[in-house]
């Protein structure tokens, strides 16, 4: 097992398959995997984003109560 045998195997047909069936299955785990990290990163943010303006909005609908009562 030398570096002759390793250089040996890619200039094979049997190497040269396995470097294009692995590129061709890695390059779609790939693609999907940054989709979903970009859609899931969106989502989180449009959650976290919408939570504060329901919670902005609740606090003033409070606060706007509690100084009505207080008059």
């Amino acid at each position: 097992m030398s570096m002759s045998f390793s250089l040996d195997l890619f200039k094979s047909i049997k190497g040269k398959l396995i470097l294009a069936f692995l590129g061709v299955s890695l390059l779609p785990i790939t693609l999907v995997t940054i989709i979903a990290s970009t859609q899931t990163q969106k989502n989180i943010a449009n959650l976290v984003g919408g939570n504060f303006d329901s919670t902005a909005h609740l606090m003033n609908t409070e606060m706007e109560n509690w100084i009505t009562e207080r008059k």
